[in-house]
């Protein structure tokens, strides 16, 4: 049975690699040690394959053509950022799984395959730039039914989501956060604990990760959650869907 042993969301942020002089050091540095620690949890509890949600810019597609959803189906994709390259290997049975799960159930997606990706790392492509774009609960409803295929599955698994929290309003704004929507839909009801938020001049930077059981601040954070579970674009959205829990989580 397919288990879902760590669960984690983080910004997509070059700037960590490129280090621009108006941003705060000390703040890229608070980020790369919360995203070290993410690192740690993968070392620790070694799921055998990542669901990575996130979005692209305009580096994998280009306004021609942007998929609302999209699956990378490969054995292999390319990525780069900030001048570095890297060979990931994908594992493309997971993939077609989840295409073939996902049709069956009625969602529109893309199968992508001979992919070049871009910083975002991105397995599972939620587009967040140009509209019409999801609603948190189709995103939600995507990372469910995502889950629900892969109980089955004899991996372990660890989705991840990736955005920034906070754009300028020149540009997506915090659309970026309909990938983070999709985990929320895919682990189900978990604490979430913040390893770090850094305000830089342009994201905003959060590391999170999640845990099972109940916690005092659960319902302390129940605000921002019930805030998010809107549309980014403005408009209301029904509950979050969540998915079936599949493992404990370390």
């Amino acid at each position: 049975m397919g288990r879902i042993v760590a669960a984690m969301e983080s910004m997509q942020a070059p700037e960590l690699f490129t280090r621009p002089p108006e941003e705060d050091p000390q703040q890229l540095d608070a980020g790369i040690a919360a995203r070290q620690r993410l690192g740690k949890v993968l070392d620790d509890t070694k799921p055998e394959a990542l669901n990575i949600f996130a979005s692209d810019h305009f580096e994998t597609f280009f306004q021609k053509w942007v998929p609302t959803f999209a699956v990378v189906a490969d054995n292999t994709a390319a990525t780069a950022c900030s001048g570095r390259t890297w060979a990931l290997p994908l594992n493309s049975l997971l993939a077609e799984g989840l295409l073939d799960g996902l049709v069956n159930r009625s969602f529109d997606l893309s199968n992508l395959q001979d992919a070049t990706l871009g910083h975002s790392f991105e397995t599972i492509f939620v587009s967040t730039s140009l509209p019409p774009l999801p609603t948190n609960y189709q995103c939600a409803a995507l990372g469910a039914a995502i889950a629900d295929i892969n109980a089955p599955r004899p991996e372990h698994l660890a989705p991840i989501g990736g955005g920034g929290i906070s754009h300028p309003l020149d540009t997506v704004r915090t659309t970026e956060m309909l990938p983070w929507a999709a985990v929320l839909g895919a682990i189900g009801d978990l604490h979430l604990e913040v390893l770090s938020y850094q305000e830089t001049t342009h994201p905003g930077h959060g590391v999170v990760r999640f845990h099972e059981g109940a916690h005092p601040e659960k319902n302390r954070a129940a605000a921002p959650l019930t805030k998010f579970n809107q549309n980014c674009s403005g408009s209301q959205a029904p509950g979050i869907p969540t998915g079936r829990r599949i493992s404990h989580l370390n």
